[in-house]
């Protein structure tokens, strides 16, 4: 509109020429009705040029919009928990663009924004209103005539020039005086701060969306509202509260868009991730400090599905790592191959991680902690136990609990070894180490750490350390295929049982048989059995007294026949021992008494359920040998794994 039009005619409405009069430094309603010329000769014009003069000087300073010196830098958090967890904070849901603000509402963030920086001006914080006059509609406020003031402060509402920016009062001479406009790039961020703002249009995978792969998903934040800024943004960094990941945040600002890898592009399984991403900032120089609000995107993610695989470990004298491994799947026998270099040794340990869809094997002398995917079986990047290759280290055992895989180490061979009868923990989604006891931590030196098993109890987060005495270890197993003998042990010496504390890391200890090998836990009572291949006996804990209790196993176990591991099985009230020399026994859990004996092959190892309840079986034949349960015979046998099949494991 003109400078030099008047705002108020004869044909202003009678309510506004009462609110202009009563407030004072406007026209009077003569005035009002007089040309605009006799109206600007009021008064002299040595005072409407000062009028004007300070008028000049607010537009100056309210035209003066300084950057936002409080930039909000760019930021992402993460809430991981496993999923079905109960939610303990509220989410912020991913959002596509927001609406444009209406006029109405741009034209009070003028308003505010005027007020709280321009106080000697707009004194006093004044009620919008509202008025249509011959010029057109405003919403305008009203500051009372003062030595400084009496200004109407508005905005056009209708017609071609909605959305102007005006001044009315003795700073411009009583006349309306249009300086800017609410969508000017001077005034678009005061108006609608968020139309400034790098603004979220779409996320991949959607908020809420289920039944997500674990493997190869990427989050991706699209950006709308112009070009984005990558500076700042990229890098590595961990995420997350009750689970912990590892993330690599790239940025593209061609295609507006702010991705989120995992590592190895594998995100836990059977979780519930919210990420929440903010601080972008807008590509154009002018927008600079207008950073994206937070927005979050939640997805879960499918758990591992293993159906009847099982992951065999073997010892291979050729150490050349062919053949380490296998997995069987339901008639199929299927080999993994290992890096033979550096320091491969013979596998005797394995453990699944359900969360995170691998199978851990552990060696008897090695750097590298080795790993297979769950579901297809590739071979993984390993973990490096020595990244410095200095000793091959030598697991004794190997376990996986909630959220670790923890190593064993001990060595028979070598005195002052440095990781002997020693706990070393890692993250299962991160893979950084979480605990390294000292040396001696699962056993004196005198003893050598021979099983690792994590066994909780409710709410306990046990595991469990068997070790022998060091000079116990002995050749003295019948082998009939040389007629010679094999690895074994020398009975005698009482054994250590320890049990870790997996939250606080205390132990505490038990002398139980001789030479403990294998240990499980009575889900019912809470006590832990342990047999003792030494001496031939079982040894049980009693979890509520700590009492130990040692009872003969001599009667099943004769001449060269040794108890090696155990199972238990509370619906069966039984449980099950694999005899070294080729069988595996069912005892009653009320008496210790033997019901069963199923033969499988010479130098049966280990056991585990298989996730349909059957009963798997190794022997360093070369066999894995299945077995029903409620008839406690074979129903399934693999051959052609190779020689030395060891450990055993199953997603069960």
């Amino acid at each position: 509109m003109a400078a030099t039009r008047s705002f108020v005619r004869s044909a202003v409405a009678a309510a506004v020429i009462v609110l202009l009069s009563a407030c004072g430094g406007g026209e009077t309603p003569e005035q009002a009705q007089q040309p605009q010329s006799t109206a600007q000769t009021v008064a002299p014009s040595a005072v409407v040029q000062a009028l004007n003069g300070k008028a000049v000087e607010a537009r100056a300073k309210i035209l003066a919009v300084s950057i936002p010196t409080s930039k909000s830098g760019f930021s992402l958090t993460a809430d991981i928990k496993l999923a079905g967890t109960t939610e303990v904070r509220s989410q912020k849901q991913a959002t596509t663009a927001s609406a444009a603000l209406l006029l109405t509402a741009k034209a009070e963030n003028v308003l505010d924004w005027a007020e709280k920086n321009f106080k000697q001006f707009f004194p006093m914080e004044q009620v919008s209103q509202n008025a249509c006059i011959p010029e057109g509609c405003f919403i305008f406020r009203y500051y009372p005539l003062t030595a400084e003031t009496g200004n109407y402060l508005g905005i056009r509402t209708d017609g071609p020039q909605a959305g102007e920016i005006t001044l009315y009062g003795q700073y411009v001479g009583y006349v309306i005086t249009p300086f800017a406009h609410v969508d000017d790039n001077t005034f678009r961020c005061i108006a609608d701060v968020n139309s400034c703002r790098p603004t979220v249009t779409s996320v991949v995978p959607m908020n809420d969306a289920i039944d997500v792969s674990a493997k190869g998903t990427s989050v991706v934040y699209t950006f709308g509202n112009g070009p984005i800024s990558c500076a700042g943004i990229g890098g590595t960094s961990e995420v997350g509260d009750a689970v912990k990941v590892i993330v690599t945040v790239t940025c593209s600002s061609l295609a507006n868009t702010v991705t989120i890898r995992s590592k190895d592009d594998r995100w836990p399984s059977g979780v519930r991730a919210c990420m929440t991403l903010g601080g972008v900032q807008s590509g154009v120089p002018a927008l600079t400090g207008y950073g994206s609000l937070p927005v979050t995107t939640c997805f879960t993610t499918r758990a591992t599905v293993t159906a009847e695989r099982l992951y065999v470990a073997k010892t291979l004298p050729e150490w050349t790592g062919e053949k380490a491994a296998a997995v069987l799947d339901g008639s199929t026998v299927m080999p993994v191959a290992f890096p033979a270099s550096p320091g491969f040794n013979d596998l005797r340990n394995v453990a699944v991680d359900p969360l995170m869809g691998k199978a851990y094997f552990a060696g008897l002398g090695t750097y590298r902690l080795y790993s297979i995917d769950l579901e297809t079986s590739q071979v993984l990047e390993p973990i490096a136990i020595d990244p410095d290759f200095q000793y091959s280290h030598a697991v004794q055992g190997l376990m996986v609990t909630e959220s670790e895989v923890c190593m064993a180490f001990a060595r028979a061979d070598v005195q002052g070894y440095p990781r002997h009868n020693q706990l070393d923990c890692r993250s299962l989604t991160t893979g950084k180490q979480g605990f390294l006891s000292q040396r001696n931590f699962l056993a004196a030196d005198g003893m050598l750490t021979t099983t690792l098993r994590y066994l909780p109890y409710g709410a306990e987060k046990k595991a469990y350390a068997l070790a022998t005495a060091r000079d116990s270890y002995f050749l003295e197993v019948y082998d009939s295929k040389t007629g010679g003998i094999r690895e074994g042990y020398l009975s005698g010496k009482a054994g250590v049982v320890t049990e870790v504390d997996m939250t606080t890391h205390q132990t505490k200890s038990w002398n139980v048989g001789s030479v403990p090998q294998g240990i499980d836990r009575d889900p019912t009572t809470g006590d832990l059995y342990v047999v003792n291949s030494g001496d031939r006996t079982l040894s049980i804990i009693r979890a509520v007294s700590g009492e130990v209790q040692t009872f003969s196993l001599a009667s099943s176990f004769v001449g060269y026949q040794r108890p090696m591991r155990i199972k238990i099985d509370q619906a069966r009230k039984r449980f099950y021992v694999t005899d070294y020399l080729g069988a595996v026994i069912a005892f009653n859990l009320a008496d210790r008494r033997e019901v069963a004996r199923a033969p499988v092959g010479l130098l049966t190892i280990d056991l585990a359920y298989t996730p349909s309840g059957r009963l798997a079986v190794t022997s360093m034949e070369g066999t894995v040998v299945l077995l029903d349960l409620n008839t406690f015979t074979e129903v399934k046998r693999f051959s052609g794994i190779g020689l030395n099949a060891y450990g055993i494991a199953s997603g069960q």
